[in-house]
């Protein structure tokens, strides 16, 4: 887990990531993100996870959670 200001971005990334493999971030929330890092203004506290794909299989689904001081 991690914890953050409110208003402030959210910045997570994930290392390791071979060549071919795309990296699909979600949260419950609606968020949507591509890349092997992603950015976000989240407005409360929620998971985000991350997925991945490599030759149309898809991977263990990682997660973080994350908490919003107010």
């Amino acid at each position: 887990s991690t914890t953050i200001c409110a208003g402030n971005p959210l910045t997570l990334t994930a290392t390791g990531t071979p060549a071919g493999v795309t990296l699909n971030w979600t949260n419950p929330l609606g968020f949507t993100a591509t890349g092997p890092s992603m950015t976000h203004n989240t407005p409360a506290d929620t998971f985000y996870y991350v997925t991945p794909v490599a030759n149309g299989c898809t991977g263990e689904r990682d997660s973080v959670r994350i908490f919003i001081i107010p």
